[in-house]
C-alpha cells in the first residue's frame, strides 16, 4: 500500500480547524462532537478538585455551560482511564471505554474481596460513611475504591463540585450497560479513528501518548482500519502514521489557505499536549512547566513556574523560536499568557528566546 506524504502546513491548518481552536463550538451539538472525539477528557490541570471538565478555548461559552448540566444529568460521567487517571466521558460511550480500559479486580485478595462484599451490601456510601462503618483510614478505602473503579465495579458520582461524593455499584446505576458488548478490538479501532479525525494525522507516539494503551494493540487496530480502507498509511516529516481517506482528500484545499497567526496557552491536561507529550519532553526538556505555548498551530515553548493555591509563581516564558521572530511577536505572546495569568506583569517573568538550535537563551 502506497504511503501518503503529508504537507505539514496543510495538516496544521486542518488540525486547528478540527480542534475547534480557530472556530470554537457555538452550540451544544458542536461541543458534544468535539468532546466525543477527545474523550476521556481530564479535568483542567491545576484546577480545583470537583471542577467540571473543559475543552479550553474550544467553546464560545467556555464549555462549562454544557459540562455542568450534563454532569448533573449524568450525560457526562467520571471514571478512571489512561493508566488509572480521572477522566470524563459521555455516558453512552461506557461500553467502548470499558472494553478499552477495564482492569479486572483481583477479588481473590482477601482485603479487596471483604471490602467489595461490604460495599455491595451497603452502597451507596460516601468515603466518610465507609470510614465510620469499617474503621479503616480514608487512604486505605480510597485505594480499594480506585481498584474497583478501574474494574468498572463501582461508580463515583461526581455531579457537582462537592468534595463529599457518593459511591455506587456500577451495575445498579448503569443497568443498560453491558460489559463485553463491544470487543476490545472494536473499541481500539474506534479510539484510533477518533484521534485520526481529531488530529488529521495520528502515529503510534500520539496514540500511546493520549490513550496510554499498549502500542502493539493500537498499531494492530490502525492496521485493521487500513485493511478495510478506513485509514491510509501516511508520513509526516519522517514520522509514519495514518490518516482518514476523507481527510487526505481535504489537504490540497488546506494547503492553499493556511490558518491565521495564533497563540494559545494550553494546560498540561489539554488534548494536544497529551498527544504530543513525548515529543514535548524531547524537544524542550523543560522542568516546572505550567502551560505549553501553541504558536501558529505548532508547540513553540512553555510558561514555567510553580503552582500555588492562589496566583501561581511565574518564572519564565520560554520560546523555542528564532530570536527575531520571538522579538517580533513578544507582545502578542505576552498578551496570550496574561489572559491566563492576569498577574503576569506583577511577576519577574521574562520572555526568553532559546532559538531553534539550543544554546544560551536571549532575554527579550
Amino acid at each position: 500500500m502506497t504511503t501518503l506524504s503529508v504537507s505539514a502546513p496543510a495538516l496544521r491548518a486542518l488540525r486547528m480547524e478540527r480542534q475547534g481552536l480557530l472556530s470554537p463550538a457555538a452550540d451544544a451539538g458542536a461541543y458534544e462532537a468535539l468532546f466525543r472525539r477527545m474523550q476521556p477528557v481530564r479535568p483542567v490541570a491545576f484546577s480545583c478538585p470537583g471542577e467540571p471538565p473543559a475543552l479550553v478555548y474550544r467553546c464560545e461559552e467556555g464549555g462549562r455551560c454544557f459540562a455542568e448540566p450534563w454532569r448533573a444529568q449524568r450525560r457526562l460521567v467520571k471514571g478512571r482511564f489512561q493508566g488509572g487517571r480521572v477522566g470524563y466521558i459521555l455516558a453512552d460511550d461506557w461500553e467502548t471505554m470499558i472494553a478499552a480500559y477495564r482492569r479486572p479486580a483481583d477479588l481473590g485478595d482477601p482485603c479487596l474481596r471483604h471490602f467489595y462484599e461490604f460495599f455491595r451490601r451497603e452502597a451507596p456510601l460516601t468515603i466518610h460513611q465507609m470510614q465510620e462503618a469499617t474503621g479503616w483510614k480514608a487512604k486505605e478505602i480510597t485505594a480499594l475504591l480506585h481498584t474497583l473503579q478501574q474494574a468498572f465495579l463501582v461508580y463515583e458520582d461526581q455531579v457537582d463540585g462537592d468534595w463529599e461524593r457518593g459511591w455506587y455499584l456500577f451495575e445498579s446505576e448503569f443497568p443498560q450497560v453491558t460489559p463485553g458488548a463491544v470487543s476490545r478490538e472494536e473499541a481500539l479501532e474506534t479510539l484510533v479513528l477518533r484521534q485520526m479525525e481529531s488530529l488529521g494525522f495520528a502515529d503510534l507516539e500520539t496514540l500511546r501518548g493520549f490513550y496510554c494503551l499498549p502500542g502493539r494493540e493500537l498499531k494492530a487496530a490502525a492496521g485493521r482500519l487500513a485493511d478495510r480502507g478506513l485509514a491510509l498509511p501516511a508520513s509526516l516529516e519522517g514520522r509514519d502514521g495514518w490518516m482518514r481517506p476523507q481527510d487526505a482528500a481535504l489537504l490540497p484545499a488546506y494547503a492553499e489557505r493556511p490558518g491565521p497567526p495564533s497563540v494559545f496557552v494550553l494546560p498540561l491536561s489539554d488534548y494536544l499536549v497529551l498527544c504530543a507529550q513525548a515529543a514535548l519532553k524531547r524537544r524542550f526538556a523543560l522542568p516546572d512547566v505550567l502551560q505549553y505555548l501553541l504558536v501558529d498551530g505548532e508547540f513553540a515553548g512553555a510558561v514555567r513556574g510553580k503552582w500555588r493555591q492562589g496566583p501561581h509563581d511565574l518564572w519564565e516564558i520560554a520560546l523555542f523560536l528564532p530570536a527575531g521572530e520571538a522579538a517580533r511577536r513578544r507582545e502578542e505572546i505576552r498578551a496570550a499568557v496574561r489572559a491566563v495569568y492576569p498577574h503576569l506583569d506583577e511577576m519577574d517573568c521574562p520572555l526568553r528566546a532559546y532559538g531553534v538550535g539550543g544554546g544560551r537563551p536571549e532575554t527579550l
